[in-house]
């Protein structure tokens, strides 16, 4: 028994619309070397948040430079 990739395990889980499948499949044969996350993460139908100043390693109140705010 084969293991289920990640997008077919995302599709049956209801996370991927139809449409996000076949724009996977599309990206899948342009390069058929891309990871299975890598093609995940860019047909997600929810935008990716950014981080937050703290979330990257910045301290709380750093400007997004990464310089403290005067």
């Amino acid at each position: 028994m084969t293991t289920p990739s990640l997008l077919d395990a995302l599709f049956r889980g209801g996370h991927l619309r139809t449409l996000d499948r076949v724009l996977a499949r599309s990206l899948r044969n342009l390069d058929p070397e891309t990871q299975d996350h890598a093609i995940a993460a860019s047909t997600s139908p929810k935008p990716i948040e950014p981080l937050s100043p703290r979330e990257r390693g910045r301290g709380q109140g750093a400007h997004v430079s990464g310089a403290p705010h005067p």
